[in-house]
């Protein structure tokens, strides 16, 4: 699809992905739209990154557990993990969110793929991958706790310009 992306389309929207994954879509989506006559500069790469932020670090790691163990149980996030070299954290997550012992996902993989703490965590975070080849870095709230207050203290956290500062 991110070849296709190169070729035919404006720009392309990944989602559970590293960095690295986002240097190696931007490279494959430029040499393909190079390859088609089209200028790589003109295709825009997008990446959603899950992210609960401003509350407890414990809190957010199992709100953010869930979500990874979810998604690392349906095949096809699972053989993305696998092309990432997550492949073995991923089998693990997904065999304890399928056995409903959440806490039992692997942090290692949960940190690699979200971000949670606070602003400054989570700027830091989307700046990597602004830095790997993304135009737009789409924070993506899990909520933890009271949904609203959570998903609003992520957007909030995570905005470039929050109006509180304003």
């Amino acid at each position: 699809m991110v070849a296709l992306s190169g070729e035919i389309a404006d720009g392309v929207l990944l989602n559970w992905c590293t960095p690295e994954r986002v240097a190696a879509a931007r490279a494959t989506a430029s040499e393909r739209a190079a390859a088609a006559g089209r200028d790589p500069a003109r295709i825009t790469v997008a990446v959603y990154v899950r992210a609960c932020l401003g509350v407890d670090e414990d809190v957010a790691l199992l709100a953010l557990k869930e979500m990874t163990g979810r998604y690392a149980s349906l095949p096809h996030y699972h053989r993305q993990f696998e092309a990432m070299g997550l492949g073995e954290e991923a089998a693990l997550a997904a065999k304890a969110f399928d056995g409903g012992r959440i806490h039992d996902v692997p942090d290692g993989l949960v940190r690699t793929l979200t971000v949670a703490g606070g602003r400054a965590e989570a700027l830091a975070r989307f700046r990597e991958f602004h830095e790997a080849g993304a135009d737009l870095v789409l924070c993506y709230p899990v909520a933890a706790l009271d949904p609203f207050s959570s998903i609003l203290g992520t957007v909030l956290g995570a905005a470039p310009h929050p109006a509180l500062e304003r």
